[in-house]
């Protein structure tokens, strides 16, 4: 079974969020979950990420540009310079 987590961080109870997503994880050989999300230093992120089981990525939107049409690229870009 697989299944993707979105934004872990966003919901007001995010370590029961998890435990919930695990419930689907239960059948199956070789259960896999992509959780993609903000890093924010929670404490579910921080186990998630202690976690020897865990495969670590990391990248930033403009990462992904070529994949998104020239519209989103370009309010992507901006709302990024003008955060940073």
């Amino acid at each position: 079974m697989k299944t993707w987590s979105y934004f872990l961080t966003i919901p007001k109870y995010p370590q029961e969020t998890w435990d919930n997503l695990e419930f689907g994880l239960r059948k199956g050989d070789n259960p896999q979950v992509i959780c993609t999300t903000t890093p924010r230093p929670i404490k579910i992120i921080k186990d998630l990420i202690a976690d020897k089981r865990t495969v670590e990525t990391r990248g930033n939107t403009l990462d992904n540009t070529a994949n998104l049409n020239p519209y989103s690229s370009k309010g992507c870009s901006q709302n990024t310079k003008a955060r940073g």
